[in-house]
């Protein structure tokens, strides 16, 4: 690394440390955001709730909300 500055050193190093990351990305153009955003619903699900009373209630209130998204996703 030729540079002086710290910070374009912080930079090239988080690179290097995630090049194996990075570079698939490229060429396959695939995404987490879609996992994201159902994680994210599930948790909003969860702190709305404050608590069910079974896990299998907590499952239908996911089914409940999810599945309309899940639709929208696979079209």
């Amino acid at each position: 690394m030729g540079s002086r500055l710290d910070p374009f050193k912080r930079f090239v190093r988080m690179l290097r440390d995630h090049l194996d990351g990075i570079l698939p990305w490229t060429s396959l153009r695939l995404s987490n955001g879609a996992v994201e955003a159902m994680n994210n619903k599930i948790k909003s699900i969860s702190h709305r709730s404050f608590g069910f009373r079974s896990a299998q209630n907590f499952i239908a209130a996911i089914y409940h909300c999810l599945c309309p998204a899940a639709a929208a996703v696979e079209r």
